[in-house]
């Protein structure tokens, strides 16, 4: 949400300045002072930590959305050489130096077109999507989004050419460790429940204890049972960055797999779930 101003209301009565003085039963030179303003015209509105609380969640959410980019991934743009489908598109305001969160996509309230969103979604988290001047480029290295993409980035910093590369959300949700079985083809599954409407972003790691170049690892992340997110990898480290708009209530579940090439190493896993941005 952008910045919402309030209109502040002057508290108005028939004598502003007059105040009455009691004295304290059994103390000396000790008075209670009250109002004494005669006919209250109006309360106004008091200098109180609730005013002041709502005015810094306010000025924030005009900072945080002067700081969220647009772009949209077209279906027909995409460019395929080899393996890889590429496509560069507008993004007014962005610059090649800024650093940004994985993006999200807002959804729209139609179940199959936002289930179309989501898959597409999905599609350029599993890729890369690098920071131009003026545009966005995606990188991807399976088949493009059947539809058209609008996502959404939130600037970080000013830290290199990258989407996900500087991610510095505003407040951390959740956070959690565990480490899955020696054996191989073991699951770990974490979930959590979305307290407040926002855009979230979540960072995921899995790491062997022998750095075997062979450990055969996924992650899988879906939202209220729709997938929005994956990553797999055959190396002894993986790493994933994605963000999701989500209401109140809606359920995230995390599913870390080690696959059947593991030799039985030690796998340790760890996510932080952080809040990007409020609505």
């Amino acid at each position: 949400m952008a910045f919402l101003k309030k209109i502040w209301k002057k508290r108005r009565c028939e004598y502003p300045n007059r105040r009455r003085l009691m004295p304290v039963l059994g103390k000396q030179n000790e008075v209670d002072v009250t109002r004494a303003e005669g006919i209250i015209l109006e309360d106004g509105d008091q200098l109180s930590a609730e005013n002041m609380n709502n005015l810094e969640e306010r000025i924030q959410a005009g900072f945080d959305e002067s700081s969220v980019y647009k772009a949209t991934f077209s279906l027909d743009g995409w460019q395929k050489s080899g393996s890889v489908w590429t496509q560069t598109v507008s993004c007014p305001g962005m610059k090649a130096s800024y650093g940004t969160s994985a993006p999200w996509v807002y959804p729209t309230g139609v179940a199959a077109t936002d289930d179309v969103l989501r898959q597409g979604l999905s599609i350029l988290n599993s890729g890369k999507i690098e920071t131009l001047d003026g545009q966005l480029k995606a990188t991807i290295h399976t088949a493009p989004p059947k539809s058209d993409v609008q996502i959404y980035v939130r600037r970080a910093a000013d830290a290199g050419n990258g989407v996900g590369t500087a991610n510095k959300p505003n407040f951390t949700i959740e956070s959690a460790e565990t480490k899955l079985p020696r054996t191989n083809n073991q699951k770990e599954t974490s979930t959590f429940t979305v307290a407040e409407d926002g855009v979230y972003s979540l960072y995921i790691q899995m790491a062997d204890d022998v750095q075997l170049m062979n450990s055969n690892m996924g992650i899988g992340v879906s939202l209220n049972g729709k997938r929005v997110g994956g990553a797999g990898d055959t190396t002894s480290w993986l790493q994933m960055n994605l963000s999701f708009f989500a209401k109140k209530g809606d359920s995230v579940k995390i599913e870390f797999h080690k696959g059947t090439r593991s030799n039985n190493n030690q796998v340790y896993t760890t996510y932080t779930v952080q809040k990007v941005l409020f609505v």
